[in-house]
């Protein structure tokens, strides 16, 4: 998420069908796995738009949340919304989404 926070990326496929690569002339390029952006599409925190991926506001309020450490409405989010800990379900080697990072 931190990654798509600096501007919109294109969307590029790659030849291993559950891998996208997010692409920005600014910031380079990274690989991330399918469901973490589909999931982060069904959770209403991106948008997607013409091959496009940006951040939206409650993505930017997502993301300032998982960055303070005394966020006092923690415990108050049930554990299947937290993206921090949401794995592929394939054993494929992927890690949490939070690994967006630069």
């Amino acid at each position: 998420m931190r990654f798509i926070a600096k501007g919109p990326v294109k969307i590029v496929e790659q030849a291993n069908r559950e891998k996208l690569l997010l692409e920005s002339g600014s910031h380079g390029a990274i690989s991330i796995d399918r469901h973490a952006m589909k999931f982060a599409l069904s959770q209403g925190l991106a948008t997607h738009m013409n091959k496009r991926l940006s951040i939206n506001d409650a993505g930017r309020a997502w993301l300032r949340r998982r960055e303070c450490p005394n966020d006092p409405f923690a415990r108050m989010r049930p554990a299947n919304r937290c993206l921090a800990t949401m794995h592929s379900r394939r054993a494929s080697g992927c890690g949490p989404i939070s690994q967006w990072a630069t």
